[in-house]
């Protein structure tokens, strides 16, 4: 089964009023968390940009082909572009997605299901997966519809139920880093 990592990294961080994909974190940017997860499973990933992206970066990229159109449109883009069984998509603001969660994810992989999410306290969360099947939905619905949840629920489903919700934590404005940094000091001590 062929698998691609993908990396949605082309929002405008309008919340945290800077491109969030820099920060640093304890030493790192924010993308290199997601990016390292997926190394460790001797992937490598590819990385979805805005269209006037100057992202600079040693991964493949792609980027979208006119102005923000939002993240559909990217997931699109990677699909039609690159050729995999399964896409799994994360995104760039989510420090703590570890290996084992997504190991957890390419386990349970099936052609039985077009889309699997996790879900956690009964919300659906990213990382997302979609097998090649879903594509020619999403190319039939178009992505103008920005709603990636809207999109999957017309899907043939599959969750993975997951206990440690922080796992899912993403990073969208300075609060949201200082709540990081906390929980980080906490499983430090």
């Amino acid at each position: 089964m062929k698998l691609l990592f993908c990396i949605l990294a082309g929002g405008r961080s309008k919340r945290f009023n800077k491109d969030k994909r820099r920060i640093n974190l304890l030493g790192k940017r924010l993308i290199d968390y997601p990016i390292e997860s997926i190394e460790s499973l001797k992937q490598k990933p590819i990385l979805s940009l805005r269209f006037d992206d100057d992202f600079k970066t040693n991964h493949p990229a792609i980027k979208d082909q006119r102005p923000f159109l939002g993240p559909l449109c990217g997931i699109l883009n990677v699909m039609e572009h690159f050729e995999a069984d399964f896409y799994i998509f994360l995104t760039a603001d989510m420090p703590f997605i570890t290996p084992e969660l997504l190991k957890t994810m390419t386990e349970r992989l099936t052609d039985e299901f077009d889309a699997y999410v996790f879900e956690c306290n009964g919300i659906r969360l990213f990382p997302l997966s979609l097998s090649k099947r879903a594509k020619e939905s999403l190319k039939n619905q178009g992505c103008a519809n920005r709603s990636i949840r809207s999109f999957i629920e017309k899907l043939h489903l599959k969750t993975i139920p997951w206990r440690n919700c922080m796992d899912f934590f993403n990073i969208n404005t300075e609060e949201d880093l200082k709540r990081a940094l906390s929980y980080l000091d906490s499983k430090a001590e």
